[in-house]
């Protein structure tokens, strides 16, 4: 917990070789890794950006309403 105070960005890919550590041959075709909240966000009290990828348009504005950058993945 202590070191989620140093994430200012996050940029999410689905290339990222941590979905292959969590679901072996993901294919990357379903909503797996889609979020449904971000409700944990409160972890992050210095996040500043973020991408759009797995965000629905209504949690992209509540990130941008908590003053959190979120570029077009």
């Amino acid at each position: 917990m202590d070191l989620l105070i140093d994430i200012k960005e996050m940029k999410p890919d689905g290339g990222d070789e941590i979905y292959g550590q969590l679901i072996p041959f993901w294919d990357g075709e379903d909503d797996q890794f889609d979020v449904e909240s971000v409700e944990d966000i409160k972890h992050l009290p210095n996040l500043k950006a973020t991408n759009s990828m797995n965000f629905s348009k209504e949690l992209i504005k509540e990130l941008r309403s908590r003053k959190i950058k979120v570029a077009n993945y």
